[in-house]
């Protein structure tokens, strides 16, 4: 009797299960046929799941990944239009901005020239002003030794302006001796240039 149980077991042990046959027999094999179809026809160059779409024929598993890829697309698409605007609006804001720059670099540069024509006016007015005080200085130095009988008919003839500045210079004791000689208009006249009260 051992000796059929060994026969009986070893007879189960060598003996396929119905998975292993269904494994052997439908299984493997289709999914050999399915590869080889994949290979040939992409040989062929034929996308089989266009294909199937354009026949609007649902491949499982693969509509829905399509799908979410498609949406995630249109989304991409929208963002990237979103960002090409915001691109050239911040393009044209560099090109207004960099034409507000050459705009303002070439007004300081005016402003700069400008600058230098007034400064070299300013040292020409000052080395005249230099001059004329030299000789102002010169001239009330000379008036200062007059006596206001002599002086009197002197500023009469000058122009108002270069009178009213020596009389300024020059000490009041002779600002008065020298009204008290000019007509008594002309006296009035420059005592009010200079501010004094008329004599």
């Amino acid at each position: 009797m051992n000796k059929k149980a060994g026969k009986i077991d070893s007879e189960e042990a060598k003996s396929p299960g119905k998975f292993q046959v269904f494994l052997l027999i439908f299984l493997v094999p289709a999914v050999f046929l399915v590869f080889a179809s994949v290979i040939v026809l992409t040989l062929l160059d034929i996308n089989p799941i266009q294909e199937a779409e354009e026949a609007g024929i649902e491949i499982p598993f693969l509509t829905d990944e399509k799908a979410e890829q498609e949406s995630g697309t249109i989304e991409d698409s929208q963002q990237i239009a979103s960002l090409e605007s915001q691109l050239k609006e911040k393009e044209g804001n560099i090109e207004e901005l960099e034409s507000r720059l050459e705009t303002q670099t070439s007004d300081n540069e005016k402003l700069a020239e400008e600058q230098e024509i007034l400064l070299q006016e300013m040292e020409i007015l000052r080395s005249e002003q230099g001059a004329n005080q030299s000789e102002s200085n010169e001239m009330v130095s000379v008036f200062k030794e007059m006596n206001g009988k002599t002086a009197a008919p002197v500023l009469l003839n000058m122009d108002e302006g270069e009178a009213v500045v020596i009389l300024s210079e020059l000490p009041a004791d002779s600002v008065a001796s020298i009204f008290e000689e000019m007509p008594p208009e002309e006296a009035a006249k420059y005592a009010g240039l200079l501010g004094i009260d008329s004599p």
